[in-house]
């Protein structure tokens, strides 16, 4: 299983995984400080100009 949890601060983060997940036997952390890239919104096809022959 994997999640992902935003919390405001250390603080936060610790009372998530000791009193939410706190019940889990075994438990690996990795917060993550920063993040380099993610997925944007998808761009929407370009519109014909007009006068332009179209393809076809």
């Amino acid at each position: 299983m994997v999640a992902q949890a935003l919390c405001t601060d250390p603080a936060a983060l610790h009372h998530y995984l000791t009193h939410r997940l706190g019940a889990l036997h075994t438990l690996e952390t990795a917060p993550v400080l920063r993040t380099v890239k993610g997925a944007g919104p998808l761009a929407a096809p370009a519109a014909p100009r007009r006068g332009a022959p179209q393809r076809r």
